[in-house]
């Protein structure tokens, strides 16, 4: 098969054709998903650009929602996203009684970080999300709750909805194949383009989360 981008520009026809008949190694099929949902421009020359672009933006995101927040509370450069649910905390060497809260069984971290609810709903479905491949379950819980934090952060109006999860973790499995990096937890710049691309396919299935939008009578 011939390389996608062999002759310059490249037009929706062409990308769909080729992905129809059958894309040939796991680089392509990042290449072509990003250029389906429009995360890579057209033109070739310009997708390096777009990744430091996308790597830049996404940086900007995670030290306003979470590096910032986890500094203010003790946390250092610490890049996760506390897990309400997660009480393992108590078990750790460093457990003090005095973090307790006898309302909540969340450690002091996750108090203090805030948001609680729509953390709680993220990781009750990150948990569980393809449980039984080690890519999830073993190395990138963390990385797919802090991007699906990160849009429910900036994308007030839609927040987070049980589902996003399962659009996010393909495009996240995808893209880290491309890179071998389905036995550890994957790259920034991975997890950039990761979530810019869930971000287009979300500008155009938002409307399919937000439930004032549905006029259904058996719900979403």
């Amino acid at each position: 098969m011939t390389p996608i981008c062999d002759e310059g520009a490249l037009f929706d026809c062409d990308i769909r054709e080729y992905a129809f008949n059958g894309l040939p190694d796991t680089t392509t099929r990042s290449l072509v998903w990003k250029l389906l949902l429009n995360a890579y421009p057209k033109s070739p020359t310009k997708w390096k650009e777009v990744d430091a672009k996308n790597l830049r933006m996404y940086e900007a995101f995670v030290e306003e929602f979470v590096l910032s927040k986890n500094r203010a509370i003790g946390k250092g450069e610490d890049r996760r996203v506390p897990s309400p649910i997660d009480a393992s905390w108590k078990h750790s060497p460093d457990f003090n009684p005095a973090d307790e809260d006898p309302m909540t069984n969340e450690s002091k971290w996750s108090r203090d970080f805030g948001e609680s609810e729509i953390r709680e709903i993220i990781w009750k479905d990150t948990d569980r999300t393809y449980s039984d491949i080690p890519f999830f379950s073993q190395h990138n819980k963390q990385v797919l709750a802090r991007m699906l934090y990160v849009f429910g952060t900036l994308n007030a109006g839609v927040r987070y909805i049980q589902g996003m999860n399962e659009l996010l973790a393909p495009i996240l499995y995808v893209f880290a194949e491309a890179e071998g990096e389905l036995d550890q937890e994957v790259s920034l710049a991975v997890e950039a383009d990761a979530f810019f691309a869930f971000t287009n396919l979300m500008a155009e299935t938002r409307d399919l989360f937000i439930r004032d939008c549905d006029s259904s009578t058996n719900g979403l």
